[in-house]
């Protein structure tokens, strides 16, 4: 909602349907580099570690999550956590984008009173015949 408020103001002359573009994808980018990107390098790199199950006794090179982390930041550095944030905040942003419009039409349709209203008898409050 930060980056709807930004945008409506800075950008009032546009159409509503833009604006809420514009929203998702400042989201989306910001939701990318903060959170997306670094948990993807973790996950890939535990899914690609090379601990076999024919040797048990073979200690794998990440335990966990948190462990990867500390491993990939004191190996590699920190900014090795951001490795391919250019793509992933591309589909993130363009996800959220879309996301962002669905949702505000959703909306729309929903609070429509005719959608979700059923006539009521004044007198008795039951649902009365179309």
């Amino acid at each position: 909602m930060v980056f709807l408020g930004m945008f409506h103001r800075s950008l009032g002359h546009f159409s509503l349907i833009l604006t809420l573009h514009l929203a998702g994808l400042g989201a989306g980018v910001t939701e990318a580099v903060a959170v997306v990107t670094p948990m993807e390098v973790v996950k890939i790199r535990l899914q690609a570690q090379q601990h076999s199950l024919v040797d048990p006794l073979e200690t794998p090179h990440y335990r966990n999550a948190a462990h990867a982390v500390y491993t990939i930041i004191r190996e590699e550095g920190f900014i090795a956590l951001y490795r391919g944030v250019s793509l992933t905040a591309l589909r993130q942003a363009t996800n959220q984008g879309k996301i962002q419009r669905r949702v505000n039409r959703a909306a729309d349709v929903l609070s429509r009173r005719e959608f979700y209203s059923v006539p009521r008898d004044k007198e008795t409050r039951a649902p009365t015949a179309a």
